[in-house]
């Protein structure tokens, strides 16, 4: 019975010692979170002077002094304008109610499109016989599509069939 008691006892002391070891740990990272918090300032503001914030916090944060200059430094105003308007003094600023610009010359309308090709029945007068165009009086009509074409035709050009001898009607 004396021996279990103490078993007990150094169980209770090395599980004391080891939450004293986490303990510790938590402690020491909130102490240098609370430490930095000048600089993490600083760096989600975006200050202009981050860096030196950071050698300040890291100098002289130990003491209450400079860690408060480090931390009303990084809340200062950094000089950057926010995206405000700033004026100088011998600048003037923009009419309230400007006039609409000039409408641009006067610029003539182009030409009516002229083709630069002949009409198609002069056009047609030039083309060399082929068994797929209708020139001169052996016409037929293609029995899928109705259009002219050659009597002689094995194609039609307009709607891609094959025509088998004979088949193309001959126009009265």
């Amino acid at each position: 019975m004396g021996s279990e008691p103490q078993f007990l006892l150094a169980q209770t002391t090395a599980a004391n010692e080891s939450d004293l070891a986490a303990g510790m740990v938590v402690l020491a990272v909130i102490a240098i979170l609370t430490y930095f918090i000048p600089t993490f300032i600083a760096g989600m503001r975006n200050h202009t002077s981050t860096l030196a914030i950071f050698v300040v916090n890291l100098a002289f944060g130990w003491s209450i002094v400079g860690w408060l200059v480090a931390l009303i430094w990084a809340l200062a105003d950094n000089g950057r304008n926010h995206g405000a308007v700033v004026y100088q003094v011998n600048q003037v600023a923009p009419p309230m109610f400007a006039y609409p610009p000039p409408p641009p010359p006067y610029q003539p309308a182009p030409p009516p499109y002229q083709p630069h090709y002949a009409p198609a029945q002069q056009q047609q007068q030039h083309l060399p016989a082929s068994p797929f165009t209708a020139v001169g009086g052996n016409k037929g009509t293609c029995p899928y599509c109705t259009s002219i074409v050659s009597a002689q035709a094995v194609y039609c050009p307009h709607c891609s069939n094959t025509l088998a001898p004979g088949s193309v009607r001959p126009i009265p």
